[in-house]
């Protein structure tokens, strides 16, 4: 699972700053990638990975709920599902709330 998906470049987003000037900022993005692993699928991330859920649908759900969470604090997360050895787009989270630091 070495290859990497070609996904579309982070968004930007604009906001007004203190002094009233519209500045353009990149969010953070984060991508979770859901792997064949063991018999089953583990959620991986930054070169991290979990260990295996026995049920894709199992690992899409939890790595849902913690996507979700992010994209409250102001994270665009992408859940790419890899099968037969190819990335696909399962969901892209655009942020809900208000940025942290913002």
């Amino acid at each position: 699972m070495c290859a990497t998906a070609k996904l579309p470049t982070p968004p930007t987003h604009w906001r007004i700053n203190s002094v009233g000037i519209e500045v353009k900022t990149s969010m953070t993005h984060i991508r979770y990638d859901i792997i064949p692993q063991g018999g089953g699928w583990s959620i991986a991330m930054g070169g991290a990975v979990g260990p295996p859920y026995l049920e894709l649908a199992q690992a899409v759900r939890d790595t849902e709920h913690v996507a979700a969470l992010l994209a409250e604090t102001g994270d665009a997360v992408d859940i790419v599902v890899w099968r037969g050895g190819e990335p696909h787009l399962h969901e892209r989270m655009e942020p809900t709330g208000r940025r942290r630091g913002g």
